[in-house]
């Protein structure tokens, strides 16, 4: 944790000239990337009015994974006016076959809507897009999601799955120590690879960007990188670099909670795999005042403060959602597993120094996840490979697939793989740290 604190505050330490240049740097990066491939998330304000249709799931990156033929639950965000009129499935190992879904709709609710999909017919396994048609106010307009839904012939009790941590599109932090290294082409070796293995599922444990002025270049290419190279579910919480905010006066804003919603989707999520629940968390649920960049600017002075800011954090509304989710999987007997990026074991803090805000106190979330019965809690944020147990409940931290070195371990991904209740894993390096290579080139010329 002292690493990445002390890396963050050094990313901070630029004079107000430079501050200013990567302020309209990213105004630039704004205007050439222009919107999302999967559309901008209509803008939720008070009352939750929208300004037009969102799907918030399942989502790309946090899809619905059922039985053939099963029906799929959605929750979407409408304006007043609008209707939902048609949704149909798109197999896309055969885009020609399209399954029409029959739609369930519950009352709206403060423009939130639960509608059940219902299939009128049986698909084939695999990844299908999801295609809603609304009618507004002015006029039909259409969201279509890739690889929302995974359809599946069962649930074994035997299989495997993958984690990724600390992906960090647009970070050259790792050129340090490995300087002639193309960490794009290494970010496409970890996917090949992961890809290779054929896990049912891959989870993604935060920090998929680096810094706020470049999130609209991106937060594109991740979404490219993931969605064209991974063929299985992939489901992704954020970390303290994904949801920062930069604002320069009136002219423009960059808000990081925007983006996430745009390519991502919500910032908690939680799925079922036959006998297991898996939650995935926003372990960076700081206050706006602690994301904001530009408030970070003026407090430079304040190392107290800078040295909090890269520290996970959980806000009382998510918390009750944890509890709730808790809850429910325990009185259906599942098998509990959490994911983050940080871990309340050191890396969390319960008091934002520049919000009034109350905050959980980490201690109080590590003992509501052991006296439910949660397994695993899997998490990144060292860049390492670190585990620790407490009381039955396994914590494991796994090393980054893009940034920079934080132990002995090279870029890589987790293979976890569970046999009923029982859970065994092991780190994958795809790259070794330039000082592997360098004692094996030692030890060959000896």
């Amino acid at each position: 944790m002292d690493r990445d604190r002390m890396e963050f505050l050094r990313e901070l330490q630029f004079d107000r000239r430079s501050f200013l240049r990567a302020m309209g740097a990213a105004a630039a990066a704004v205007g050439v990337a222009g919107i999302s491939p999967v559309k901008t998330a209509a803008k939720v304000t008070a009352g939750n009015h929208v300004s037009k249709p969102t799907l918030i799931s399942p989502n790309t990156f946090g899809p619905a994974t059922a039985m053939k033929g099963s029906p799929i639950s959605a929750r979407l965000l409408l304006p007043e006016g609008a209707s939902l009129r048609k949704a149909k499935l798109i197999n896309e190992a055969a885009p020609s076959k399209t399954v029409n879904l029959k739609i369930d709709m519950s009352a709206v609710q403060g423009g939130v809507a639960e509608p059940v999909f219902t299939p009128e017919k049986t698909s084939g396994d695999g990844p299908h897009t999801l295609e809603l048609t609304f009618e507004t106010d002015t006029g039909n307009t259409t969201i279509t999601r890739p690889h929302a839904v995974w359809y599946r012939a069962g649930f074994p009790e035997k299989f495997t799955f993958g984690i990724l941590a600390d992906y960090h599109v647009g970070d050259n932090r790792g050129k340090r120590i490995a300087p002639h290294i193309n960490l794009t082409k290494l970010r496409g070796r970890v996917l090949k690879s992961l890809a290779a293995a054929q896990p049912e599922f891959v989870l993604v444990a935060g920090d998929i960007v680096f810094q706020p002025g470049m999130y609209a270049k991106d937060y594109r290419t991740l979404f490219d990188e993931l969605s064209g190279n991974l063929n299985a579910p992939v489901y992704v919480v954020p970390g303290n670099h994904d949801l920062m905010k930069l604002q320069m006066g009136n002219l423009w804003r960059i808000e990081g909670y925007d983006f996430w919603r745009d390519y991502i989707g919500p910032p908690k999520q939680a799925f079922s795999f036959g006998r297991h629940r898996f939650i995935g968390i926003n372990s960076h649920d700081r206050p706006e005042a602690d994301r904001d960049v530009t408030k970070i600017f003026s407090e430079l002075d304040n190392k107290k403060v800078i040295w909090t800011l890269a520290s996970g954090a959980l806000q009382a509304a998510q918390y009750e959602w944890i509890k709730a989710e808790l809850k429910k999987a325990n009185g259906e007997d599942m098998i509990i597993s959490v994911f983050g990026h940080h871990t309340p074991l050191g890396d969390m803090v319960d008091k934002s120094l520049l919000s009034d805000t109350p905050l959980i106190p980490p201690g109080e979330f590590l003992e509501e996840m052991e006296s439910t019965g949660v397994k695993n809690y899997f998490y990144g944020h060292k860049h390492a490979n670190v585990y620790d147990e407490r009381d039955g409940l396994a914590l494991t931290c796994t090393g980054t697939s893009g940034s920079d070195l934080g132990d002995n371990s090279g870029w890589g991904y987790r293979l976890v793989d569970v046999d009923g209740d029982r859970f065994a894993s092991h780190y994958v390096e795809v790259e070794p740290h330039p000082r592997s290579r360098k004692k094996k080139a030692e030890t060959l010329h000896r």
